[in-house]
């Protein structure tokens, strides 16, 4: 009952300043560019460094789709959401495991 109550929870932070969103957006924009040049282990290397930066890391998800989307060949089905349902899986357990890891608090 507690884990859904904590997966449940509404995805707004309050305390996040403008400063904040425009860097998450400089960074979206960026890992959409690079996408396309670099391999996939370090775009998602990247997504985890910054699912444990910033809180609720959903820009991430978006990455992995716009990836899937490129390279994904087109007949390929839910087989080519692979990158996506990976790295929203990632970015789940991140979220669970940030309240109980001693260096996160």
């Amino acid at each position: 009952m507690a884990i859904t109550k904590r997966i449940c929870r509404p995805i707004t932070n309050n305390n996040m300043s403008k400063g904040s969103i425009f860097i998450r957006l400089i960074l979206l924009f960026l890992w959409c560019l690079l996408a396309i040049f670099l391999p996939w282990w370090i775009i998602i290397a990247t997504v985890v460094i910054c699912a444990f930066a910033f809180s609720w890391y959903l820009e991430g998800i978006v990455v992995a789709l716009w990836i899937d989307a490129l390279f994904a060949p087109s007949n390929s089905g839910l087989e080519g959401l692979i990158m996506t349902l990976v790295t929203a899986i990632i970015i789940l357990t991140i979220e669970q495991l940030k309240p109980r890891l001693a260096f996160y608090h």
